[in-house]
């Protein structure tokens, strides 16, 4: 079956490319035909998408000040000057992502141009407004009412509906012609029952429906960093966030490499990201994905806050596997953590078998 992928703009964010790799590579191993319809990353036209969104304004405002440096933003705001970038990302899109790439907002003309027997939305925070100013796009209002609709994986990032009450009413409908709908976090499931009147599945985030053997396959020729390290991927780096990780790694007696990070004008490699998590003794980050690929090669985590992209999507994730932390605050990924995730790695894959036919 030939199934089109929605999610958000390809770009910078590891998580972002490897939950669409991986989604892909699931889909392929089920007989499927997968191809993502990109949205290229760029100013989405004359939207200013925070008088759509005060709140989510008001509190990037709030993140803002203090900070060492500007949060990591939608892809919207952040790449307008993403071709003055050396941006390897890109290499790992095109070695891996079968893609095409249309401007946004979509037509009707793009549901003709890429005919599909199935469309799947997500993951990521493909419903949370300020990540996708297209929302009405992210519940296919392009699409023929003919064609399987799905979300897998789909994620509002917070345990508090940000759509206003105008796009509230217009995705109600269009949330009413899914075959199917899944989401990411706990909190989605209430959201969907809540503001859009519909039943919802939990499912796990894509890049858990693979094995960390698949994920090493991607690292073979990727040199290893010499010594033991605590490896940091923060996505907003704060003072308070500083002088913890500075302490940690001084109880510790590792050393500190930063994965993740943009150095002079180009940043890390795919490959070189998932290697710093693989080949660290422990991790610490305030990213979901950064938790997630912890938990895949079995890495101590401490999880920072960080409230400007929602924790719902972690506390979820930590009560969905039942996962606990030791007395100096790291989550551990014991046997039992691991047998519940092979049965929920079942259960989401049972999920796209189920409603892809």
């Amino acid at each position: 079956m030939r199934i089109n992928i929605l999610t958000q703009p390809l770009f910078c964010n590891y998580g972002g490319l490897l939950q669409n790799y991986a989604l892909q590579e699931v889909l392929r191993q089920m007989g499927h035909e997968p191809l993502t319809v990109n949205i290229p990353p760029g100013k989405p036209g004359k939207r200013i998408w925070w008088k759509d969104d005060i709140k989510t304004g008001i509190n990037l405002i709030r993140r803002i000040h203090g900070s060492f440096r500007a949060p990591f933003l939608s892809p919207h705001k952040f790449a307008v000057k993403e071709h003055e970038l050396s941006f390897p990302q890109r290499e790992f899109i095109e070695k891996y992502i079968d893609k095409v790439n249309e401007p946004g907002p979509f037509s009707e003309k793009v549901g003709e141009k890429y005919p599909a027997e199935g469309w799947i939305v997500g993951s990521d925070q493909v419903w949370r407004p300020w990540c996708s100013p297209y929302i009405e796009n992210c519940f296919f209002d392009f699409v023929d009412n003919s064609t399987i609709k799905i979300a897998y994986a789909a994620s509002f990032g917070t345990d508090q509906w940000e759509i206003n009450t105008e796009k509230t009413e217009k995705i109600k409908e269009l949330a009413k012609r899914f075959k199917a709908i899944s989401v990411r976090e706990e909190s989605g499931v209430g959201l969907c029952r809540d503001y859009l009147g519909i039943e919802s599945e939990h499912v796990l985030d894509p890049t858990l429906l693979l094995s960390s053997e698949d994920y090493l396959k991607l690292i073979d020729s990727e040199p290893k960093r010499e010594g033991k390290y605590i490896a940091v991927y923060v996505l907003d780096l704060d003072r308070q966030k500083e002088r913890k990780i500075k302490k940690i790694a001084k109880d510790k007696g590792f050393k500190i490499v930063r994965i993740g990070q943009m150095h002079k004008d180009r940043f890390d490699s795919v490959e070189s990201w998932i290697s710093g998590i693989a080949n660290a003794e422990c991790v610490i980050t305030d990213s979901f994905h950064g938790t997630v690929f912890s938990l895949i090669f079995n890495k101590p985590v401490n999880v920072l806050e960080n409230g400007l992209r929602g924790n719902s999507r972690i506390q979820s994730l930590e009560r969905q596997l039942h996962i606990t932390k030791d007395i100096s605050g790291f989550y551990l990924f014991d046997n039992d953590v691991k047998n519940i995730l092979t049965t929920l790695r079942d259960k989401s894959k049972d999920f796209l078998r189920n409603n892809l036919r």
